[in-house]
């Protein structure tokens, strides 16, 4: 990434923005961001969100972030790399190891529920995908099925563990790698089908 890319920090941001929500009120729905991630030179798929999300007082992790990427990040957003246990937005790669990090990611607490962690995995190939039906609040009555990467499928597991309790837990967002998102938030309940 350079710092003469194509994305717009204000308007860029908000059009990312809106698509989260819409992934996040809508569970078990892809939603389309290519043709901003198609910005970045090498068609980056999380710095658009990480440029939306971060700032001086929102930090991220990235599971293999390397130092010219951080170093970037901070210049164009003001946010700083941080330890996965302090950070606001997680962002891995669907072929990490699930349960290395579940009991480092935050859940949040009772009185500030808000203080959790939200997770984003992202897919690194589009194929041996599963159909996963979603259920709960924001989904229509009796379900709505999505294809899934089968890399996922571990992840909710994972999240499910941390989501054990409302308000207690973890929002997830999936990545798929033709730079879409599906919102998964902890109260939504999944299965492979």
């Amino acid at each position: 990434m350079s710092t003469n890319t194509k994305f717009d920090l204000v308007h860029d941001s908000q059009r990312v923005f809106r698509i989260l929500l819409k992934a996040i009120a809508n569970p078990g729905t892809w939603f389309d961001y290519s043709e901003i991630a198609s910005k970045f030179e090498d068609g980056q798929l999380i710095l658009p969100l990480v440029l939306t999300l971060c700032d001086n007082e929102a930090n991220y992790w990235i599971n293999g972030c390397s130092d010219g990427l951080s170093n970037e990040i901070a210049i164009l957003s003001g946010s700083h790399f941080t330890s996965l246990l302090q950070a606001d937005f997680a962002f891995v790669t669907a072929d990490t190891e699930p349960e290395s990090i579940r009991s480092l990611v935050r859940p949040g607490s009772y009185e500030d529920p808000h203080e959790s962690t939200s997770l984003f995995v992202i897919a690194q190939d589009s194929e041996n995908e599963c159909s996963f039906r979603f259920t709960g609040p924001g989904v229509k009555p009796g379900g709505c099925t999505a294809e899934l990467s089968q890399s996922f499928p571990p992840w909710v597991k994972a999240r499910d563990a941390i989501s054990h309790e409302y308000p207690l837990g973890v929002d997830m967002i999936f990545i798929h790698p033709e730079a879409k998102m599906l919102g998964f938030p902890r109260m939504t309940k999944g299965e492979i089908l």
